[in-house]
């Protein structure tokens, strides 16, 4: 599997999953819809940023 920090939500899912943290894609796809968590879209993927998606699930992201 690939270490890189940009990933798609699927790939975000599968490296969640391998580093023991659980979530649902449906629920990655809602937060993304949502705004919860920043994504990039390239065509009709989103992109989302490794660091940024575990802060946001581990409830470690700033407060402002």
């Amino acid at each position: 599997m690939s270490m890189t920090n940009t990933l798609t939500i699927r790939e975000t899912v599968r490296r969640a999953k391998a580093e023991g943290i659980p979530v649902a894609e449906s629920a990655l796809r809602r937060w993304v819809k949502n705004g919860d968590i920043h994504a990039v879209h390239a065509g009709n993927k989103a992109l989302l940023y490794w660091p940024k998606v575990v802060e946001f699930v581990c409830g470690t992201q700033n407060q402002n």
